[in-house]
């Protein structure tokens, strides 16, 4: 992974507000590089008070102490209210900023935010990814089924979120497909890639 600049300027979006983006090249990285960026930016935007108040809000009518049901209004949120783009750009934006405009990749949405939301509340999180790279994957029904999401690009990868649950067991969560609590991509992807 190399930092290739960080550029500041004014927002087109939302015209006022100052930008600044860092510019990253991973494409002679390790897919383990991006998984500690975003895990430093989720653990970052844990103990962002926004972040944290917006979590309580969202498990006040659940079950206490019941972290699956807790995991599960989170995700109801971020399915519900972030957009889902998929940028070329691999951009890895703060929970606090998704959240502030709400749209996003699988980094951001996914896994930033429903990361930070979780752990704001004290569920433990880990990332999972899946990487299309002729190094890795190549030809595989995981590359494919990236290519059918679209998700093209040669060192593409796809992110996403398991919590650990009352049992100690990880739970995958997919919040960019409206798919349930549980639902793992790796496995679909192995089982459906003949039908994509």
């Amino acid at each position: 992974m190399r930092i290739l600049g960080t550029f500041s300027g004014e927002s087109i979006a939302y015209p006022g507000e100052i930008r600044s983006i860092t510019a990253v090249d991973f494409s002679d990285s390790d897919p383990r590089d991006k998984i500690r960026l975003i895990r430093k930016l989720a653990d970052q935007g844990a103990s962002d008070p926004l972040v944290n108040e917006l979590a309580h809000a969202l498990v006040q009518n659940v079950p206490a102490r019941d972290r699956t049901a807790q995991a599960n209004a989170i995700l109801q949120y971020v399915q519900q209210n972030i957009t889902y783009v998929d940028d070329s750009t691999q951009m890895f934006r703060t929970a606090d900023y998704t959240l502030t405009h709400p749209t996003g990749n699988c980094v951001s949405q996914g896994s930033i935010l429903f990361g930070a939301l979780a752990q704001s509340i004290m569920i433990p999180v880990t990332f999972e990814v899946l990487v299309k790279n002729e190094s890795y994957l190549p030809g595989t029904k995981i590359g494919q089924w990236l290519s059918k999401i679209g998700i093209m690009r040669r060192n593409a990868f796809h992110v996403y979120p398991l919590f650990q649950d009352n049992s100690g067991n990880w739970i995958p969560v997919e919040p960019t497909q409206n798919w349930p609590l549980g639902t793992d991509p790796a496995a679909y992807a192995i089982q459906n890639a003949d039908k994509l």
